[in-house]
């Protein structure tokens, strides 16, 4: 079994960012995200959009699906606002019960986005990375702290983009909710039947 060390060598984009900033800037730049955040709470509501949490540097917001019968809990996301905005927010997609981190075989959707046609067809690249089942993937885009500490986009500095908007609250559950929810057609269900404990039951 590979070490925490290890683990944080081979993914540099999880790596924990430490408060640098003077803390009150950041408190008084999260409180102004968070209240931006609920001032919307109506037609976040609408889109089945709900904030669970709102603890500094931490926010867990709930993302449901009413556009599916039944309307299910697809998955809440966790942002880390820790040193912001001089770094830009953590999105960790986590169990809406328990708050433990989804691996990738556990998201029910890849966050595809169409990026083009190729021979009149469409082309899509998905916005949730990572590297195997059990890996916690990341949420490849612009604004998000994992995807600017990834060694792929080191030419994409944070600060190219963050007087634009990308890195609010705001930008990002929109973008969560565009590419993570809108995606979502219809239910996947798995039924296992357990034959001999249901007649067991019967003669109970």
């Amino acid at each position: 079994m590979k070490s925490g060390k290890q683990v944080e060598q081979e993914r540099p984009y999880r790596k924990k960012v430490h408060q640098a900033v003077d803390l009150s800037v950041t408190q008084t730049k999260f409180q102004r995200e968070v209240e931006t955040f609920k001032a919307s709470t109506i037609s976040h509501r609408v889109r089945g959009i709900f904030l669970l949490s709102a603890e500094f540097p931490l926010v867990h917001v709930l993302f449901t699906a009413p556009h599916l019968n039944p309307a299910p809990a697809v998955f809440a996301a966790k942002f880390d606002f820790t040193n912001y905005d001089a770094d830009p927010p953590s999105v960790m997609f986590v169990n809406p019960f328990t708050l433990e981190p989804i691996p990738q075989a556990g998201m029910v959707t890849s966050f595809p986005k169409l990026t083009g046609f190729i021979d009149n067809q469409p082309h899509r690249q998905d916005l949730l990375q990572g590297y195997g089942p059990d890996d916690v993937p990341f949420l490849c885009l612009e604004g998000v702290r994992e995807y600017h500490l990834h060694p792929a986009h080191t030419g994409n500095s944070w600060f190219l983009h963050r007087k634009m908007g990308k890195g609010t609250l705001g930008f990002l559950v929109d973008q969560i909710y565009e590419y993570g929810i809108m995606s979502l057609i219809a239910h996947k269900v798995a039924v296992q039947l357990n034959f001999e404990g249901y007649h067991l039951g019967l003669k109970q």
